[in-house]
């Protein structure tokens, strides 16, 4: 969701693009159809950034200079994960690397030199820096608009995915994957984690894959609480319901996990995966696009 006063920007998983110009009393379609990722406020300009779920290309970025009316598409290719603007600036994070407009989307260039996971899922803006955080628990922040990137990042993050990027003047902070949070200072020199929100696991959770759609490899993770020592199994099914792989079939103690499915020998389509243990069942869908 975007704001800008009164006026209300939110994409939606199936039903496109619509705005609120009431503080979100009432709302209109804005004449932008499907799965909306992201969206952002540049001047006087709005992006949005469109996934499709059939086919090729799996991503694009669109902008609208007169409120939701009329769209125009400027860049199309991997599926956009996080999208910031900023004047007549915009950046975009791909997973394919970080991408960038500096004049309200005429033109884009691909902006990674530095940055060596390429899979971003968060970006924000820290005191003029373009801070950006990646797959595998990578942070890189750019000084010059994403011409060149440093990382900031420790070795400690173990390779969980930044989801969330915010700050204000005098803090950077970061949320992963695994509920921890980090924090980064102008006089810091890398990261520093300042809690962990998960020291105990209460509840089976099974997490959304990564990348989600993907080709050929995607990460499962899921987390086994403290009160359950015993058999977990974790399989993958084709949409008629067959089961094409087991991932996990043994007994596992309480804590977090993570799984790599390889599905280099099956088509593209709709897949699910299933994390049963004991009493607990739980799946979740996921798009292998090639």
């Amino acid at each position: 969701m975007s704001v800008k006063g009164l006026k209300l920007y939110a994409g939606t998983y199936r039903t496109g693009f619509f705005r609120s110009t009431d503080g979100g009393k009432n709302w209109n379609f804005a004449n932008l159809s499907g799965r909306i990722n992201q969206s952002a406020l540049g001047t006087d300009v709005i992006y949005a950034a469109v996934a499709s779920t059939h086919g090729k290309p799996l991503g694009s970025l669109k902008y609208s200079t007169d409120n939701g009316y009329t769209w125009t598409e400027i860049y199309s290719g991997s599926i956009i994960n996080t999208l910031i603007a900023n004047g007549n600036d915009v950046y975009w994070g791909t997973t394919d690397g970080v991408f960038r407009s500096i004049d309200k989307g005429t033109g884009w260039t691909k902006v990674v030199s530095g940055i060596t996971d390429t899979n971003i899922t968060s970006l924000t803006y820290f005191n003029n820096k373009i801070v950006a955080g990646t797959a595998s628990g990578k942070v890189y922040i750019s000084g010059n608009k994403g011409n060149s990137w440093s990382s900031i990042s420790s070795g400690a993050l173990n390779n969980y995915a930044f989801t969330t990027l915010a700050s204000n003047i005098n803090y950077l902070f970061g949320c992963m994957e695994n509920n921890s949070i980090w924090k980064y200072t102008n006089s810091s020199s890398t990261l520093t984690e300042i809690n962990n929100i998960n020291s105990k696991i209460k509840n089976f959770e099974l997490c959304q894959n990564l990348p989600n759609p993907f080709n050929p490899v995607t990460k499962i993770r899921f987390e086994i609480p403290d009160n359950y020592k015993g058999h977990v199994s974790l399989k993958i099914f084709d949409i008629l319901g067959k089961e094409v792989e087991t991932l996990v079939n043994e007994k596992q103690s309480p804590g977090e996990y993570e799984v790599n499915w390889d599905a280099s020998q099956y088509p593209s389509g709709v897949y699910f995966y299933k994390l049963s243990a004991g009493d607990f069942s739980e799946t979740k869908k996921m798009l292998l696009v090639k």
